[in-house]
């Protein structure tokens, strides 16, 4: 997320006074400003909601930052200004308190608000729920068919106190997991019982497999609300020139041939519950490639074109990756699979830098991404304690080595104009020199060693 930062910063600073982005990327950043610019109501075919369109034009005049702010909105022909007159003078939706859903046990929300009150022991009895109720969720119906539906699945049990004869509510060991890895009870679920199924039969030939079970599960959501979408075809060739260790892992979590051919031809039916669990079976799987390549050292570049998707969607995924790679983590330290747990641990830290496991030593250091951290690995320097004995003019060598090639001639020429000024390299929205750096590096190894 480094541009993300540097934007930002020196947007603040008005040293970029003007930026050109997609609905996304303003949505993403904090961007107050004194003039917004839409220069068309319509997003992907379809008139943008009021909603949206008001958190757009927010950004001007934001409150505590400017006094005064102006939002203009393009419109190309008749149509587009009739919808842009709608959108300004639409009324924003009332807030509506709703219900809980009480089909299939009363609402996922519900369960795992339930769950998190007798984890913390806030709640034991059947009295303690009653008064949880009438203090936060007056609004819900009965909660019997949330703590059914936790008892039935394991997450909580029924036990009488020996002392008072009360009957109690205790968690199980699915159920501390489950809150200590702030999952929802219905996700949990199904972590379970994919890590289950993994105990069964796991491939370590290669890491693919571990990288499937630390893709994060609602990505199938992205491909089936975005406007991108997979490349049937490219998964189709992939998997076809795949080794034999990866076709494995591939046929293990579910991925057919026949399934990819029938996408191609725009055949297949997804209706039914087991056809929609197939397709996000394939969609996770294909993150999963994308991820795979990504702690290898693929450039983002290389991604982007490899793959088609779009490089907002690649950094979201790679930070919230690395978050469920903790999240999944710890599910497994609190259910005691230990193995697991040690599999799993490293990945946090190599999704967020996308490197390999040799480089996670080096990336502590804070001005050392993915690719300045494998020109010291290969340089010699492979772990921060021989970065801490190394010299400040051979760090500064190894920095200035990403630079492109320039001519002895070119060198000369700002010299000789006295102009000292020279290529710096960007951290935290922080500026530095090569020698600067060099000096900022040293200092953080001697610090962490």
């Amino acid at each position: 997320m480094e541009e993300r930062e540097v934007l930002e910063k020196y947007f603040k600073q008005s040293v970029i006074l003007v930026i050109v982005c997609t609905s996304t990327l303003s949505s993403g950043i904090n961007f107050p400003a004194r003039r917004v610019i839409i220069r068309t109501p319509i997003f992907n075919g379809k008139t943008i909601d009021a909603m949206s369109y008001r958190q757009l034009v927010g950004r001007a005049g934001r409150k505590g930052v400017d006094t005064v702010g102006e939002s203009i909105l393009m419109c190309a022909n008749a149509n587009e200004k009739k919808a842009a007159e709608m959108l300004v003078n639409a009324q924003l939706p009332d807030l509506v308190v709703t219900k809980p859903n009480v089909v299939d046990g009363g609402g996922a929300s519900m369960r795992r608000a339930l769950l998190e009150t007798i984890v913390s022991g806030v709640t034991t009895t059947q009295s303690d729920v009653i008064a949880y109720k009438s203090c936060f969720l007056a609004k819900s119906d009965d909660l019997e068919p949330c703590l059914e539906w936790l008892r039935s699945n394991e997450f909580i049990s029924l036990v009488k106190d020996n002392d008072t004869t009360i009957t109690v509510y205790k968690p199980t060991q699915l159920g501390f997991a489950c809150v200590a890895a702030s999952m929802a009870p219905d996700e949990a679920l199904l972590v379970f019982g994919e890590l289950q199924k993994a105990l069964q039969c796991f491939v370590l030939e290669n890491e693919l497999h571990i990288v499937y079970q630390i893709t994060p599960m609602n990505i199938c959501d992205y491909w089936l609300t975005s406007t991108s979408s997979i490349d049937w075809n490219l998964f189709y060739t992939m998997l076809q020139n795949f080794t034999a260790d990866y076709k494995r892992v591939a046929d293990l979590v579910g991925v057919r041939q026949s399934f990819i051919v029938k996408m191609i031809k725009g055949s297949a039916v997804v209706s039914g519950a087991e056809q929609s669990k197939q397709l996000r079976a394939h969609l996770r799987f294909f993150t999963a490639l994308i991820l795979n390549d990504l702690v290898n050292e693929t450039p983002f570049a290389s991604l982007l074109a490899k793959y088609g998707c779009q490089k907002g969607f690649l950094q979201t995924l790679q930070q919230s990756s690395a978050t469920y790679a903790h999240m999944i983590t710890t599910f497994c330290n609190r259910l005691g699979w230990y193995n697991f747990e040690l599999l799993f641990n490293q990945f946090q830290s190599r999704l967020l830098f996308g490197v390999q496991r040799q480089l996670l030593d080096l990336v502590r250091i804070r001005l050392l991404n993915s690719y300045r951290a494998r020109l010291f690995y290969n340089a010699g320097y492979t772990t921060v304690a021989s970065v801490a004995m190394c010299d400040l003019k051979k760090l500064e060598k190894i920095l200035r080595s990403t630079l492109t090639f320039v001519s002895t001639k070119q060198k000369a020429e700002p010299e000789a104009n006295g102009n000292k000024q020279e290529a710096i390299i960007v951290c935290e929205g922080q500026s530095y020199t090569y020698w600067e750096a060099s000096v900022e590096i040293f200092e953080e190894a001697n610090e962490l060693v």
